[in-house]
């Protein structure tokens, strides 16, 4: 029982990106990457708009952009304690949709 709800865990695990409620499933992340403004327009194509004081921009595995206010350092330190917590196994069938939650206290 405990090996299954490890992997639910790891296959639901998501990462708030440091606005607007937006968080994102770990297992969805292809890249972490810090900010540039010439990813302006993608960014504003995968979310709508650029918000201001964007750090760092998470790359989805379906190509999309998303914009974060949290140090890269600090996603990047997340989500490899994610991928180091055994999630390899449960990372092949979660292209998953975002997930967005009012909670900006948890990620």
């Amino acid at each position: 029982m405990a090996a299954r709800r490890s992997d639910l865990t790891a296959r639901t695990a998501t990462l708030w990106l440091g606005h607007d409620g937006l968080s994102v499933e770990l297992a969805a992340i292809s890249a972490l990457l810090a900010y540039q403004p010439a990813w302006d327009r993608r960014i504003a194509q995968s979310y709508g708009r650029v918000p201001d004081g964007v750090r760092a921009v998470v790359l989805l595995r379906d190509g999309r952009m998303l914009p974060a206010r949290r140090s890269l350092d600090d996603l990047r330190a997340r989500w490899v304690a994610w991928q180091q917590a055994g999630s390899d196994s449960s990372r092949a069938d979660t292209d998953g949709p975002l997930t967005h939650t009012s909670d900006e206290t948890t990620d």
